[in-house]
């Protein structure tokens, strides 16, 4: 950008409407002109947008797990082990093994638990394909002045 006619002042730099999940800067947000010398001087645009890394696929194709059925699977190990612990008592205490047992119980358990909570995050919106207009607009406080620039995403 180039001042014009002997222009000194600070100009800064703003996007319109964007695409969905889509965001703006410049570097620097603003230019600080003096009157003399009339140097010209850059400001970088960077628009970001958001794209899908990925997607949960369903442990059953054709139809989605409930998270009841998940946590029915998690949960299995769980009670069976302390169905085991239940009849052979007398025997695992004898040998000190059902201290053994109830820590795999619990190491089960918390990753059950994990499992569970990793999977009830969703992922951020991402922006939709096809050519935008982008308006960025200049001003000094008094005056501006807009430009529309074309914007493709992939």
């Amino acid at each position: 950008m180039a001042p014009a006619n002997g222009y000194a002042g600070t100009v800064k730099f703003s996007c319109g409407t964007l695409p969905s999940s889509a965001a703006c800067s410049f570097q620097p947000s603003s230019l600080i002109f003096a009157a003399i010398p009339q140097t010209p001087q850059s400001s970088v645009l960077t628009i970001t947008t958001v794209v899908q890394s990925g997607r949960l696929v369903p442990p059953f194709p054709g139809r989605a797990a409930s998270k009841m059925q998940l946590a029915t699977l998690c949960w299995l190990p769980v009670l069976l082990t302390v169905a085991s612990l239940r009849r052979k008592s007398l025997h695992l205490r004898k040998y000190g093994l059902n201290r053994l047992l109830s820590m795999m119980m619990l190491l089960v358990a918390c990753a059950g638990a994990g499992v569970l909570i990793g999977c009830g995050a969703s992922a951020p919106a991402k922006t939709p394909a096809g050519s935008y207009t982008v308006n960025i607009t200049v001003t000094d406080g008094t005056t501006s002045h807009t430009v529309a620039y074309p914007v493709t995403v992939n």
